[in-house]
Protein backbone atom coordinates (compact mmCIF):
# COMPACT_ATOMS: atom_id res chain seq x y z
CA UNK A 1 0.00 0.00 0.00
CA UNK A 2 1.57 3.16 -0.86
CA UNK A 3 2.14 6.13 1.86
CA UNK A 4 -0.89 8.48 0.20
CA UNK A 5 -3.48 5.52 0.32
CA UNK A 6 -2.30 4.59 3.83
CA UNK A 7 -3.02 8.45 4.74
CA UNK A 8 -6.14 8.15 2.91
CA UNK A 9 -7.50 5.18 5.07
CA UNK A 10 -6.54 6.93 8.71
CA UNK A 11 -7.65 10.78 7.22
CA UNK A 12 -11.25 8.28 6.33
CA UNK A 13 -11.73 7.16 10.10
CA UNK A 14 -10.57 3.46 8.86
CA UNK A 15 -8.75 2.11 12.16
CA UNK A 16 -7.99 -1.33 10.76
CA UNK A 17 -6.80 -2.67 7.32
CA UNK A 18 -5.96 -6.09 6.08
CA UNK A 19 -4.82 -7.58 2.60
CA UNK A 20 -5.66 -10.67 4.43
CA UNK A 21 -7.97 -11.85 1.27
CA UNK A 22 -10.87 -14.27 2.10
CA UNK A 23 -12.11 -15.52 5.09
CA UNK A 24 -15.35 -17.77 6.43
CA UNK A 25 -16.41 -15.31 9.38
CA UNK A 26 -20.28 -14.48 9.34
CA UNK A 27 -21.16 -11.34 7.61
CA UNK A 28 -21.95 -8.12 10.31
CA UNK A 29 -25.68 -7.74 10.04
CA UNK A 30 -25.57 -3.61 10.83
CA UNK A 31 -22.87 -0.62 10.34
CA UNK A 32 -21.18 0.10 13.43
CA UNK A 33 -22.18 2.91 15.57
CA UNK A 34 -19.17 4.84 15.68
CA UNK A 35 -18.54 4.65 11.85
CA UNK A 36 -15.25 2.68 11.78
CA UNK A 37 -15.43 -0.48 9.45
CA UNK A 38 -12.97 -2.98 8.91
CA UNK A 39 -11.11 -3.31 5.71
CA UNK A 40 -10.94 -6.70 4.68
CA UNK A 41 -9.73 -6.15 0.91
CA UNK A 42 -7.88 -3.53 -1.12
CA UNK A 43 -8.01 -3.06 -4.90
CA UNK A 44 -6.71 0.20 -7.27
CA UNK A 45 -9.78 0.01 -9.23
CA UNK A 46 -13.46 -1.64 -9.07
CA UNK A 47 -12.91 -3.80 -11.82
CA UNK A 48 -10.23 -5.56 -9.81
CA UNK A 49 -11.95 -6.17 -7.31
CA UNK A 50 -12.09 -10.06 -6.67
CA UNK A 51 -15.40 -11.76 -7.67
CA UNK A 52 -18.27 -11.50 -4.54
CA UNK A 53 -19.10 -14.86 -3.69
CA UNK A 54 -20.15 -16.80 -0.38
CA UNK A 55 -16.90 -16.94 0.97
CA UNK A 56 -17.02 -12.84 1.05
CA UNK A 57 -19.91 -12.35 1.92
CA UNK A 58 -20.12 -8.95 4.19
CA UNK A 59 -16.81 -8.01 3.60
CA UNK A 60 -15.15 -4.39 3.11
CA UNK A 61 -12.94 -3.44 0.71
CA UNK A 62 -11.06 -0.41 0.04
CA UNK A 63 -10.66 0.80 -3.39
CA UNK A 64 -7.96 3.43 -3.97
CA UNK A 65 -9.37 5.23 -7.22
CA UNK A 66 -11.87 6.64 -6.67
CA UNK A 67 -11.11 6.31 -3.58
CA UNK A 68 -14.32 4.39 -1.59
CA UNK A 69 -15.23 1.43 0.44
CA UNK A 70 -17.21 -1.06 -1.34
CA UNK A 71 -19.08 -4.26 0.43
CA UNK A 72 -19.51 -7.19 -0.73
CA UNK A 73 -23.84 -7.98 -0.75
CA UNK A 74 -25.15 -10.81 -2.26
CA UNK A 75 -23.43 -11.42 -5.45
CA UNK A 76 -22.24 -7.94 -6.18
CA UNK A 77 -20.14 -5.22 -4.84
CA UNK A 78 -21.96 -2.67 -3.74
CA UNK A 79 -20.26 1.29 -4.11
CA UNK A 80 -22.58 2.69 -1.54
CA UNK A 81 -20.59 1.44 0.95
CA UNK A 82 -20.88 -1.17 3.92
Amino acid sequence: MTREIALLVVGIGLVAVSAGGCSSKPAASTSPTDGVYSVELTAATPSSLPKCTFALFGNVAFVASPPSLWSCNGANWDSSGP
